[in-house]
């Protein structure tokens, strides 16, 4: 019996610390507004026009996806992986960054954000659209 218990210890503790799996998925415009996916995997997927709006995608692995046009206002992004991701005119209004991988995103140049968006340390996307900024303060 002890054995048995111990094995569903160690399932119990995979489970929860990986999350959803929708790497290599095809899901463009997928409404994932609102939605608990903490260290879900995206890496690869296809997620133009996706919804991620107020979505919790804490650690969550957007490595080499297309994100072009995905909406990412109010998200939780804390330590999300953007590498190599594509973020052509994704929009990041009032999201939270902190601690992201986005030195190595592609396409930064027209994405959207606002004054209250925390990027990682003192990041700020070349070619970025601060919607609630004076012109002079666009980069």
């Amino acid at each position: 019996m002890k054995k048995y218990i111990t094995l569903f210890f160690i399932l119990f503790m995979h489970a929860c610390s990986t999350g959803p799996n929708f790497a290599n998925q095809k899901l463009r415009a997928h409404d994932f507004s609102e939605k608990q996916l903490k260290s879900a995997d995206f890496s690869n997927a296809f997620l133009e026009k996706a919804n991620f709006k107020g979505a919790n995608l804490q650690g969550v692995d957007f490595s080499n996806a297309n994100l072009s046009a995905a909406e990412f206002d109010k998200a939780i992004l804390i330590n999300a992986d953007f590498d190599n991701a594509d973020l052509s005119y994704a929009s990041f209004n009032d999201a939270d960054l902190s601690g992201a991988d986005v030195k190595n995103a592609k396409n930064v140049i027209g994405i959207f954000y606002t004054k209250a968006t925390k990027w990682p340390g003192s990041y700020k996307p070349t070619g970025g659209i601060c919607t609630d900024c004076n012109h002079t303060q666009n980069h």
